[in-house]
C-alpha cells in the first residue's frame, strides 16, 4: 500500500503551494492473472511509475488491488487508462468507478 503526498479537501481540488484545481476521483478494480509475490511487486513497482495514481491499496476481496486516480478531465483520464493503466502486468480484469 501507498499513498503519494497530495491534500484532497471536501470540494475535491488538489491543493498546492501556488494551484487550486478540480478534479475527477476514479476508483479502479483490480484482478491479476497471478497473485505470486513477484507479480504482486511487478504490478506494484509499475503503479508507482504513474503520477496520476493517489492510492494503491492491496485488498483481500474480490478484486487484488484497487486504485484511486486523478485526472483533470476526461481526456486526461483516457490518456492515462490507454497508456499506463490499461498495460499494468498480469491484470485479468478492471473494474471502474467514478466518484460523484
Amino acid at each position: 500500500m501507498f499513498i503519494k503526498g497530495q491534500t484532497l479537501n471536501r470540494k475535491r481540488c488538489l491543493v498546492g503551494s501556488s494551484k487550486h484545481w478540480c478534479i475527477n476521483i476514479v476508483f479502479l478494480e483490480f484482478r491479476l492473472s497471478l497473485r505470486a509475490n513477484d507479480v504482486l511487486e511487478s504490478f506494484e513497482n509499475a503503479v508507482k511509475q504513474i503520477p496520476d495514481v493517489l492510492e494503491c491499496q492491496l485488498m483481500a476481496d474480490s478484486a487484488d488491488y484497487i486504485l484511486k486516480v486523478v485526472s483533470e478531465n476526461t481526456d486526461n483520464f483516457s490518456h492515462v487508462k490507454g497508456h499506463f493503466l490499461t498495460r499494468l502486468p498480469a491484470v485479468a480484469l478492471v473494474l471502474l468507478s467514478l466518484a460523484l
